[in-house]
């Protein structure tokens, strides 16, 4: 299992503040490599602690939480992100075209989760919604997906 975040990886929002410019550089570059873009309205971004942390960080920054318990609620919620052991986690964004139809795109976008999959070698690994997302017959601007492994798709991952 991926290691969790916890309240000792993030900043107070002071502290956050005084840095925020310079960690926001440092996560458009790492996440670069962490990036797909598939076609011209959909982006999967894989999902690490490190990534986490920044998306902790700019929740608490935009909602300004700072009460300890919240803070916990807000990591609570986003360690369900993260991988478990042989899978990989992402957050697949859809960025519709025209925000006054959002409804009659999402609908062009109605099941995605179950249609989009990784190739690793001759391994096919099928995208799950994850509990965090909306259901299957819905199109939601952010979903959140996992990609178990199975041994053989692990070890050519792996040696990729």
């Amino acid at each position: 299992m991926m290691e969790r975040v916890t309240q000792k990886d993030i900043l107070p929002l002071p502290a956050y503040e005084k840095v925020r410019d310079d960690f926001r550089k440092e996560m458009i570059a790492y996440k670069k490599n962490r990036r797909l873009f598939v076609g011209d309205a959909v982006t999967i971004v894989f999902e690490d602690k490190k990534t986490m942390i920044f998306q902790v960080q700019e929740m608490l920054r935009a909602e300004k939480i700072t009460d300890p318990e919240a803070v916990q609620y807000e990591l609570d919620v986003y360690n369900k992100i993260l991988p478990d052991e042989g899978e990989l986690a992402a957050t697949l964004f859809i960025q519709f075209s025209d925000t006054s139809k959002v409804r009659e795109e999402a609908k062009r976008y109605k099941g995605i989760s179950r249609n989009t999959f990784l190739v690793v070698g001759d391994h096919e690994i099928r995208g799950r919604l994850d509990e965090m997302s909306a259901a299957e017959d819905r199109a939601w601007a952010v979903q959140y997906l996992r990609f178990p492994f199975d041994e053989a798709a692990k070890r050519a991952f792996l040696e990729s």
